[in-house]
């Protein structure tokens, strides 16, 4: 049997399959066209051509202030895109699996690592100093995402050269090298809405944003005519939106406030939520240049502008 040269591990039952968005930076675009991927993302994702900004006027009416390129000529041959992240974790999925040497472990999560300082410095080929303890997740827990070890015995031992924790702000590896984030402690609330929209608002195909005396929104064109709305929430508004189980009209509410006097509603509402996030950063990346940090095990931040996915992929192809 055919020993994989890498593995990664999943507590997920499945791949997440919500109707969340990625706004891919020009950037990223070129990164995933190193793997052949660029053309196919290009194809199908929503371009972001021009940007609008908009302002609230002495009469309460909103006003276009201006209309400029979202990018300047000769920067990259893609522009910055949208496309949905179910979509783009399909595509890194199959390319990943065009690999033999590669294995998906999916409700799979890690319970130890023990680092063999002896062979650190070692790149033998038959060196390998990281072990890292597997078992599976319960079903109901790894279909949520969250790791909640089973007692079945049923023990995995990963030998390794290297490890790198993509794990989240909730990093394990990060735990396990006693690493931490620091950074601002308190966290700022944002509401979200993928929709279809029905509106009089002239600019809704085009990136834009408005600011009111209600409140500040972005609004972001995304693929088959969805949109996506970003506003910063209060924390009355938040509590609001949980208290109703996530009732989508509370965030419907805010928008039509801040888009007044256009007329804003949905033929259908894809997905919205409201989360907090805090910036914060890790002060080491990599441990023994064996172990290596990514992603939101890092740095968390507004994934606004493209800091989420596009920052995150950024990190690891470095380490490429």
């Amino acid at each position: 049997m055919s020993i994989p040269e890498a593995e990664a591990m999943d507590p997920q039952q499945r791949m997440a399959l919500e109707c969340t968005y990625e706004a891919l930076e020009s950037r990223t675009i070129e990164i995933l066209d190193s793997f052949g991927l660029g053309q196919k993302i290009w194809d199908e994702a929503n371009h972001t051509i021009e940007i609008c900004l908009w302002n609230q006027c002495p009469d309460g009416s909103l006003q276009r202030q201006s209309v400029s390129a979202n990018s300047k000529p000769g920067w990259s041959r893609y522009q910055e895109s949208t496309l949905g992240q179910s979509r783009i974790k399909t595509l890194l999925l199959e390319l990943v699996q065009q690999s033999p040497n590669v294995e998906v472990r999916r409700e799979t999560t890690p319970v130890s690592l023990h680092i063999d300082e002896r062979v650190l410095d070692s790149h033998d080929a038959h060196s390998y100093p990281l072990r890292v303890k597997l078992v599976p997740v319960t079903g109901s827990d790894a279909t949520n995402g969250e790791s909640a070890p089973q007692s079945n015995g049923d023990v995995n031992v990963i030998e390794a050269k290297y490890l790198l924790g993509c794990d989240g702000a909730h990093s394990w590896v990060r735990k396990q090298l006693g690493l931490k984030l620091e950074g601002a402690s308190r966290d700022v609330s944002w509401g979200v809405l993928d929709a279809f929209p029905v509106t009089d608002f002239p600019d809704v195909r085009r990136r834009c944003i408005i600011k009111s005396e209600s409140g500040n929104l972005m609004i972001i064109p995304r693929e088959h005519k969805l949109i996506r709305m970003y506003f910063q929430v209060s924390s009355e508004l938040a509590n609001n939106y949980w208290a109703s189980d996530g009732e989508p009209e509370v965030i419907m509410k805010a928008v039509r406030k801040i888009m007044q006097p256009y007329r804003f509603d949905a033929s259908r509402i894809e997905w919205s939520t409201i989360y907090a996030v805090g910036h914060r950063y890790c002060r080491e990346l990599s441990r023994y240049d064996r172990i290596f940090l990514a992603g939101d095990a890092i740095h968390t931040h507004s994934p606004k502008a493209g800091q989420g996915m596009n920052v995150s992929m950024q990190d690891t192809y470095n380490l490429g």
